[in-house]
């Protein structure tokens, strides 16, 4: 079954979330790699965790280890530069 690569991007667009669609550009159509990473960044934070349903079964706001390996997850499987993104991230695993 071949995929319909605007049915695909009109999905993404209709029902993704601000991430996923900053990803899908950012993978098929050439948008900036910046524009994900301050995607990304909306779900980070002040205590350098993640949450804020970046992981859509936890709708907590708080920084959550479940967001995290979620979104370790992703950068892995697509293997997009990670830069400064992460900055902080340890230090709040190691607390």
């Amino acid at each position: 079954m071949a995929v319909a690569f605007n049915k695909a991007r009109d999905f993404v667009y209709s029902n993704g979330a601000l991430w996923e669609r900053a990803l899908f550009g950012y993978l098929f159509e050439d948008r900036p790699l910046a524009h994900l990473h301050q995607c990304w960044l909306t779900y980070k934070n002040p205590d350098c965790g993640w949450g804020h349903a970046l992981e859509h079964d936890v709708r907590t706001p708080d920084s959550n280890p479940v967001a995290l390996e979620f979104l370790l997850t992703v950068l892995r499987i697509t293997q997009v530069p990670v830069r400064t993104l992460l900055d902080g991230t340890s230090a709040w695993v190691e607390a």
